[in-house]
């Protein structure tokens, strides 16, 4: 029986070795050095987790193709892996082209693009008391707006992997603040993103399906919270939205940022989701059973369910004890 869903799975890929991560952090470093130094933090707190698989470099081929057979042998479609662009050049791209771009078996998943162009801040790791050490900027000037999105349309787009939504290339946009900052304003935004346009249909590829993330409480240190989405969304032309986990959406009256929201989500999530005329894909925050709620926000003709998975999570080895 055939999957009624498309089921796609942020890819989060810093878990390979970058050049730009061993100047900040040391020869060699990957975010594998953080599982490894993880401690417990309460009694029963099973801390590291130690990977089934071991502490495997997801930029070799071989081991892509591992996870590949393992996320499509369990009703997964699609990765959307987290892509990044600073100072005019990408970031943490060989999980994708040199792995998953690489792998013998691509075929049995589509992969796409969500751009996180947010500041790359150090929080590897980070106290919540520690003052922010701004690594790299995510706004982006057109010049090199210009240069990242031709980067994609001739390395990605003409992929026979890569996934498209109702026939058109999904590519999403995490952070609308940091964009318009970049731009240099709304018009400004929505120029480039219809230019944008235009080069993918000059290169034979057909049309974007251009998403956009929708969110009201800010995570990352720096992020630039939009007031009023429905309106930026609707001004520069997007033509979906999601939202990148749940509990990044919006807040909730009289309930504190922390995993005890879970209960009172899933009974006012409903009423506090984008409203608007753009076409919605589902997120579903692992453990969380509210998606059933939001089933009608989905307007595209394919049924979708969206994923936030951290690549390490599925081989994670089991325990005989059920505390975490």
């Amino acid at each position: 029986m055939s999957n009624p869903y498309e089921v796609a799975v942020y890819y989060f890929p810093n878990y390979h070795i970058d050049p730009r991560n061993e100047e900040w952090h040391g020869e060699g470093w990957t975010e594998w050095n953080l599982v490894q130094a993880a401690t417990p933090r309460f009694p029963g707190h099973q801390q590291p987790k130690v990977p089934l698989w071991g502490y495997l470099d997801e930029s070799d081929p071989l081991v892509s193709e591992k996870q590949i057979a393992a996320a499509a042998d369990h009703g997964v479609t699609s990765f959307i892996y987290d892509w990044y662009w600073y100072d005019g050049k990408p970031f943490l791209q060989r999980a994708l082209e040199s792995g998953f771009m690489q792998a013998s078996n691509n075929d049995r998943l589509k992969f796409s693009l969500m751009w996180a162009n947010h500041d790359w801040v150090n929080i590897f790791p980070l106290k919540r008391s520690t003052d922010v050490t701004l690594l790299t900027k995510g706004p982006t000037p057109r010049e090199s707006f210009d240069k990242a999105t031709e980067y994609i349309i001739h390395n990605y787009f003409n992929h026979p992997s890569y996934w498209r939504v109702d026939g058109k290339l999904y590519f999403s946009l995490y952070e609308l603040g940091s964009l318009i900052k970049g731009l240099g304003g709304v018009e400004q935004t929505r120029d480039a993103l219809e230019a944008f346009r235009i080069r993918v249909r000059e290169a034979g590829l057909g049309e974007l399906n251009l998403n956009a993330v929708v969110w009201g409480i800010q995570i990352l240190p720096t992020e630039t919270k939009v007031h009023d989405p429905k309106r930026m969304v609707e001004a520069l032309g997007f033509d979906s939205v999601t939202s990148y986990v749940w509990i990044h959406h919006t807040p909730l009256e009289g309930i504190p940022l922390s995993p005890t929201r879970n209960t009172p989500v899933n009974r006012s999530i409903t009423g506090t989701f984008f409203k608007g005329s753009t076409a919605c894909l589902i997120i579903r925050t692992s453990r969380w059973v509210g998606i059933q709620r939001l089933g009608r926000c989905n307007r595209t003709r394919m049924r979708i369910s969206v994923i936030r998975l951290l690549p390490f999570l599925w081989t994670i080895r089991r325990s005989n004890s059920r505390k975490h």
